[in-house]
């Protein structure tokens, strides 16, 4: 804890969506606030199906269930409302938190944080790059407005946001869960995961699990596996998904793997194919994987821009999602070592930090005298 450092009360809310990416950037920056400030009090918010993780890495959370989980429970949407909204408004009053984090959605999921944007607390908005036609919206921004910090987990030379006037801004580079300082080696990542250190391993994943094609995207990867029986096909059981990964077995290349957080394991894996999520790829990049990037269509989200980005720095190839052909073209690509060690080379000349340091810091001098 810094020297002068009051402990607060920090509120972290993060909705449930198809991927983890809410919940990981909160998590990460409330990891490193409490590395700082011990004393302080530390409680999360959440709509995510993935709560548990929150209870592995040491923090309290309250659940309210999501919107994907409202429905087959039969829970229309006056109820649903009515039961999220009073949950939000009645954990953030009673907790009465010197500090609100919220990510991505300002305004919340269904507006649910609008009655407290208001309130006493100092209110800190995590801005993840999001579609022009979102971010640049009147009302989003008039809500943006009514936040006392914004941190941006992204460089500036990186992506371009609408900003409302006279709200500070914080440009912190990807925040991780674990960045490098905290990875295993390879050897130790391969023990960990309990996969074979002496063959070249492909991870597969297309974000947290929520994608209900997500199915459908691992068997297009899968028709694969013969071709090229020289990798280990490694597919992990998303925290979000219901997947059954038992038929799998019979795939002589094929492992699967169950583990939170596969950040600090990145140094098992040779290559990679996943989906081109905020999360997956601040992790790929940070850890130096080459990778196949599909980009999935996403409501908030640009995956198609920001893989287009990515392959023009030279960081990995693109594959449309069910295009048969150009995975087996990015595959064959990424099995041969001249090319595979010249997206190495471009990944390790990419010098990120840990964003969510950055914010810790930033947050907790905030506090300490300098202005937030």
């Amino acid at each position: 804890m810094l020297q002068g450092e009051i402990a607060r009360r920090w509120l972290f809310y993060a909705v449930n969506g198809l991927g983890l990416g809410h919940l990981s950037r909160t998590l990460a920056l409330a990891r490193q606030l409490r590395q700082r400030s011990p004393r302080s009090q530390f409680l999360f918010l959440t709509t995510s199906e993935a709560e548990g993780i929150l209870w592995q890495e040491g923090f309290a959370s309250v659940k309210v269930p999501s919107r994907m989980a409202a429905k087959p429970s039969g829970l229309r949407y006056g109820v649903y409302n009515r039961l999220l909204h009073t949950v939000v408004v009645n954990t953030i009053s009673a907790f009465q938190p010197h500090v609100l984090v919220v990510d991505t959605f300002p305004a919340g999921s269904a507006q649910e944080l609008l009655p407290v944007l208001r309130w006493e607390s100092k209110r800190i908005f995590i801005y993840r790059e999001q579609k022009p036609e979102v971010c640049g919206d009147p009302w989003f921004q008039q809500v943006l407005a009514l936040y006392d910090q914004i941190l941006i987990p992204h460089l500036p030379e990186d992506v371009a946001l609408p900003l409302p006037e006279g709200v500070p801004v914080c440009w912190t580079g990807p925040m991780l869960v674990r960045d490098r300082s905290e990875a295993l080696d390879r050897e130790s990542a391969c023990d960990r995961l309990g996969l074979p250190p002496d063959r070249p391993l492909l991870y597969v994943g297309f974000g947290g699990g929520g994608d209900p094609g997500y199915g459908d995207l691992l068997q297009w990867v899968l028709a694969q596996t013969a071709l090229f029986p020289q990798w280990q096909f490694v597919v992990a059981q998303p925290p979000l998904g219901r997947l059954n990964l038992g038929n799998l077995a019979q795939i002589p290349n094929l492992t699967t793997i169950r583990h939170y957080p596969l950040a600090e394991c990145w140094s098992a894996f040779q290559g990679a194919i996943s989906a081109a999520g905020y999360n997956s790829v601040a992790e790929l990049l940070h850890h130096g994987v080459p990778t196949l990037w599909v980009p999935l269509q996403r409501g908030v989200d640009d995956q198609e821009r920001r893989v287009d980005r990515l392959v023009a720095q030279g960081y990995g190839w693109r594959v449309d999602p069910l295009d048969g052909a150009a995975l087996t073209a990015g595959l064959t690509a990424l099995s041969q070592e001249p090319v595979r060690s010249d997206t190495l080379k471009a990944l390790e000349s990419l010098k990120t930090q840990n964003g969510a340091v950055i914010a810790a810091d930033y947050l907790i001098q905030g506090f300490t005298g300098k202005p937030m």
